[in-house]
């Protein structure tokens, strides 16, 4: 098993805490991942996406989603001196391609977010079993949810074939 994916398992169960907190839960944790001045403006999208993780996290700079991710305890490897980047050219992160965990995690967000929990959600991708209808729409709880009740074995494979889209290039997140 890949560092990813056990990243990805790890980052989902973190996830999964953080949007079945209280707002207040859930506001102090963002206060531990980013600047002061950011505090209340992230406070105010994650209250009112209604504590949807993947679609407040998708609308964070990387800089930012990183933060979230190193709280969380997951090692992203050459983060500081991304971050480093971005703060002596601010324009670099229109350009700069951030650290292969940032991107891992914010991809398999994009696909969370894009994807129905169906066995149609991707070519090549069968899931099983079927998780029940209401919890079929795609986003990060629906995933998350799905994800977690699945045997560790099962949900290594789903997570190694999302991973392999995703460093392959093959991934539909648009």
């Amino acid at each position: 098993m890949t560092d990813n994916v056990n990243a990805a398992i790890e980052f989902i169960t973190t996830y999964r805490r953080m949007e079945k907190q209280s707002y207040a839960e859930g506001f102090d944790t963002i206060g531990k991942c980013v600047k002061a001045h950011q505090r209340t403006h992230l406070c105010g999208s994650w209250q009112g996406r209604k504590r949807d993780f993947g679609s407040f996290f998708l609308n964070l700079s990387c800089a930012s989603q990183g933060a979230f991710i190193e709280h969380w305890g997951i090692k992203i490897e050459g983060y500081r001196e991304y971050c480093q980047s971005v703060s002596d050219h601010p324009g670099a992160a229109f350009f700069l391609d951030p650290p292969p965990m940032i991107h891992w995690l914010r991809e398999l967000m994009k696909f969370f977010n894009n994807h129905s929990v169906t066995d149609e959600c991707a070519p090549g991708i069968r899931l099983n079993p079927q998780p029940p209808k209401r919890d079929q729409f795609g986003n990060s709880a629906n995933w998350g949810k799905y994800i977690l009740k699945l045997k560790r074995i099962d949900a290594v494979k789903l997570l190694e074939s999302l991973e392999a889209r995703v460093f392959e290039g093959n991934m539909n997140t648009t």
